[in-house]
């Protein structure tokens, strides 16, 4: 949850669901290409080969045929035909030999050269009951290849479909994924701005009413001590009415930053009001929420300047000691007050349960 409100704040919530997007999008695109490239790769000629061994089969049968009636044209046209089909078969499984799996290659090459060397056998044959006999064993042959390399075929989309299947399940649970990440991102994102000042990026009041309730039930129920400074911008009126609102904000947004990175990541700042800042020191005794205090007032004093003039604060720490959030705030906030009265550009220490 820390990294993930780190990544809201410096890349913002549309920058990272518009990331998103484009990870589902490039999901669902890749997935199409595996799709269509494992398809191409994996039945590119099997079409082709399987047409090719059915045209030898039928054409070996006519070549007998006109064979034994002498019609020279037309043998010689299939024969030809033959001759073409046989190279293009021979040329595919050279320069392609993954048409055929390698579990199916031996037993392929073998009934292809038997079926080769029969057709040119049956180019030799001149005896009619011997031709008729050979072209009847070519026939089984072709066919016995044909269906083989349909079943070859067939094993290939299997394959293809388990693939496809496992990666669209992979896909979809990808993208599964990716929506319930927006859907986090958006409602933390959400949940941030509802607990955000949008000025300082410090929490805002509303978040520190129900930190402090929380602080002091785990106070009540186990004893957890936790202490809290109080502090405001020393003249800050004057700052807004001598050199305007946006110095004003600058101020603000210089005091916050020194805020943040002076306190420990388990202690909690926010912007009380106005020019007001509030920070609970969980499991924090005051003598130690005191040094971060004090440390604080040093920081500021020494870094941010108006028109060379330094910017002070004045305040108050005090540790929560049974006496009800209402009594524990106006303790604190009394002390801060008498800080300003009695000279400004310092922070007291609340020891003690103020009386209302």
């Amino acid at each position: 949850m820390f990294r993930l409100k780190i990544l809201l704040k410096n890349t913002g919530a549309s920058s990272v669901i518009i990331a998103l997007l484009f990870v589902i999008f490039a999901i669902i695109v890749a997935n199409g290409y595996f799709i269509v490239h494992s398809l191409n790769k994996y039945t590119k000629y099997d079409s082709l080969l399987i047409n090719k061994l059915g045209q030898i089969r039928g054409n070996i049968q006519r070549y007998t045929k006109f064979k034994i009636i002498k019609d020279s044209q037309k043998l010689n046209q299939i024969k030809n035909n033959i001759e073409f089909d046989f190279k293009t078969i021979k040329m595919l499984i050279d320069n392609f030999p993954e048409t055929i799996p390698e579990k199916y290659r031996i037993k392929f090459y073998d009934i292809y050269t038997n079926l080769y060397s029969l057709w040119q056998d049956i180019e030799e044959t001149k005896e009619l009951n011997a031709l008729i006999k050979k072209s009847e064993k070519a026939w089984k042959i072709a066919d016995k290849i044909t269906a083989m390399m349909q079943n070859i075929s067939e094993k290939k989309i299997e394959i293809i479909s388990k693939r496809f299947s496992l990666a669209s399940m992979l896909a979809a649970a990808s993208i599964l994924i990716l929506i319930l990440f927006v859907y986090r991102v958006i409602r933390v994102g959400l949940e941030r701005t509802s607990i955000t000042d949008s000025l300082t990026g410090l929490y805002n009041r509303l978040f520190f009413n129900e930190q402090i309730v929380y602080n002091i039930e785990k106070y009540n129920r186990y004893g957890e001590p936790f202490s809290m400074m109080m502090f405001d911008i020393d003249n800050f009126k004057l700052i807004n009415d001598t050199y305007g609102h946006n110095e004003g904000d600058r101020v603000l947004k210089e005091i916050a930053h020194i805020i943040k990175k002076t306190i420990r990541k388990t202690d909690l700042p926010f912007r009380y009001g106005g020019e007001e800042f509030v920070i609970i020191f969980p499991k924090t005794k005051i003598t130690s929420a005191n040094i971060i205090a004090q440390r604080i007032k040093k920081e500021i004093e020494e870094n941010i300047n108006v028109y060379d003039h330094p910017i002070t604060i004045s305040g108050a720490v005090g540790e929560y000691q049974d006496e009800g959030i209402y009594k524990f705030i106006q303790k604190i906030d009394n002390k801060l007050y008498e800080a300003k009265r009695t000279g400004k550009n310092k922070v007291l220490l609340a020891t003690s349960k103020t009386k209302i």
